[in-house]
């Protein structure tokens, strides 16, 4: 999926002369479906400025924040087992 990432920012960087994030504090990249390993909504890069949704993830704003927190630099959680994702 970095690949498809990467192209994206190519096209982008080309298509508006800049290069990304440019005048943005973060971008969304919405991919219309799922390309390669499809056993994710949407994932961000941890302190960055992008995030990348597939199919109609983006639309749920509760995985917008989440992303978001990753490119803020915060990291998944953990229930008081210990395991991620089981504290809600």
């Amino acid at each position: 999926i970095g690949t498809i990432r990467s192209a994206i920012t190519a096209a982008v960087n080309d298509k508006l002369n800049i290069t990304l994030p440019g005048p943005f504090d973060h971008v969304m990249y919405l991919l219309e479906g799922c390309y390669v390993d499809c056993g994710w909504a949407a994932y961000a890069i941890g302190g960055g400025w992008v995030s990348v949704y597939q199919g109609n993830h983006y639309a749920a704003v509760g995985v917008q924040v989440h992303e978001l927190g990753h490119n803020f630099g915060f990291a998944h959680s953990g229930g008081l087992d210990g395991q991620t994702y089981t504290d809600h």
